[in-house]
């Protein structure tokens, strides 16, 4: 939930440049594209949690993420640096032009952000394994503290444009975290990963049938975003249904994101036999809490004075944003969903089945965003919440009937 609360700094920084419509649509495709770039990593959370047993299996995944970081530091270069980056801005997506031209520099500034990323997922797996999870909050602390002082700061004292100053800190903000984790966790290591032993850890093959479904997943999910961005870049006032789509989310974020933590909590106290059917009526009571939090929030009217108040949200931005959280009510009670059976599937070590319940989401949010969409004549914002609450469920469906087709732990 903290790690939400970046959006809303972010915003609070980009809505008083002198270009606050920009400057969302950018940070849109800016964290969209760096996060896509950065997917291979983002599962080493799950792989170190399920894996991290003895001296050998830490040792293998620390060097199979060692290896995870450089290659997606080469990848964002690839990307950030080369004229690739401008086909994929002007073709694949389809950006306006004053779009893509602010986000290119801000996407180079964040070539260190997948690695620093990744080690941090890393050693969190480490303490999640190990059931000391708080350190975890207080290294997000220093993360959004970071955000802060270096994003508001380089932009009001400095004169660094907001996107710029903005990307610059959430640099700055993982690089702190990583290195605090890195601290945090060698009383850990010292005492549960430093004897030896005759194993040779956890083979590569199965880690990577293990690993690679779950980036393939990930790599998959985190489409989700660019294809959003694509398909309001296609739609009438593309640059205003862009930036409402950002206002709207950075709301729907805060609560949604909540669930992101589920599956590492259900590998971590999975147990056929106990723990499941606790986890089970959690994850009920959490749905059902989530909806109820977002949804008074709208009818009270709460999410316009974040808009107006704290965001400064231009007014004309206002009304689309809150019709983008209408629609989007039901997409934390979904994610509550997604996250258990996830867990569920990797607890049994079966995470092929989250790539097919995935793939099946995704094509059903492309037919709704190019197909259905564009002939509803309803606004970006909502077709874009819609289209992506319908994926969602079908894809949390499929997971369902796929975890009811359960087999034991090896």
């Amino acid at each position: 939930m903290f790690m939400s609360l970046e959006a809303p700094i972010a915003m609070a920084i980009l809505s008083r440049s002198d270009q606050p419509a920009i400057g969302a649509a950018g940070f849109l495709i800016l964290m969209a594209v760096s996060i896509w770039i950065e997917s291979p990593v983002i599962d080493l959370l799950s792989t170190s949690t399920a894996f991290a047993r003895s001296r050998p299996d830490f040792l293998r995944v620390r060097r199979f993420t060692l290896a995870m970081m450089v290659w997606v530091t080469v990848a964002h270069g690839i990307v950030a640096f080369t004229p690739l980056y401008w086909f994929l801005a002007r073709s694949a997506l389809g950006l306006p032009e004053e779009v893509a031209q602010a986000v290119h520099l801000p996407l180079r500034i964040m070539l260190p952000w997948s690695a620093l990323i990744g080690w941090r997922r890393f050693q969190q797996g480490l303490l999640i394994r190990s059931g000391n999870t708080r350190p975890i909050v207080l290294g997000t602390t220093l993360r959004l503290a970071t955000i802060g002082l270096v994003g508001f700061g380089l932009f009001r004292l400095a004169g660094v444009p907001a996107l710029e100053s903005t990307a610059i800190a959430l640099v700055c903000s993982v690089a702190v975290e990583s290195l605090f984790v890195s601290w945090i966790v060698q009383p850990l290591i010292r005492e549960r990963y430093s004897q030896t032993s005759d194993s040779a850890g956890v083979p590569l093959g199965h880690l990577l049938r293990f690993h690679l479904p779950l980036t393939a997943t990930t790599m998959v999910s985190l489409t989700v975003t660019p294809l959003l961005g694509s398909a309001l870049a296609r739609m009438p006032d593309s640059v205003r249904s862009m930036a409402a789509w950002q206002v709207a989310i950075t709301l729907v974020g805060i609560v949604r994101i909540i669930p992101f933590a589920l599956p590492e909590t259900v590998i971590a106290l999975y147990d056929e036999r106990r723990g499941l059917h606790a986890l089970a009526w959690f994850s009920v009571l959490l749905a059902s809490a989530l909806t109820a939090v977002l949804g008074s929030a709208w009818i009270l009217g709460l999410d316009r004075h974040l808009f107006e108040s704290i965001l400064r949200v231009p007014s004309d931005l206002v009304p689309l944003a809150r019709a983008g959280v209408a629609a989007s009510i039901l997409l934390p009670a979904i994610g509550v969903a997604l996250g258990f059976f996830r867990g569920v599937l990797a607890a049994e070590h079966r995470s092929s089945s989250r790539l097919w319940a995935m793939l099946l989401g995704i094509a059903v949010l492309v037919a709704l965003l190019y197909a259905v969409a564009p002939r509803l004549g309803v606004a970006g914002v909502v077709a874009a919440a819609a289209s992506l609450t319908v994926s969602q469920l079908i894809e949390a469906a499929a997971l369902a009937a796929a975890s009811l087709r359960r087999r034991p732990l090896a």
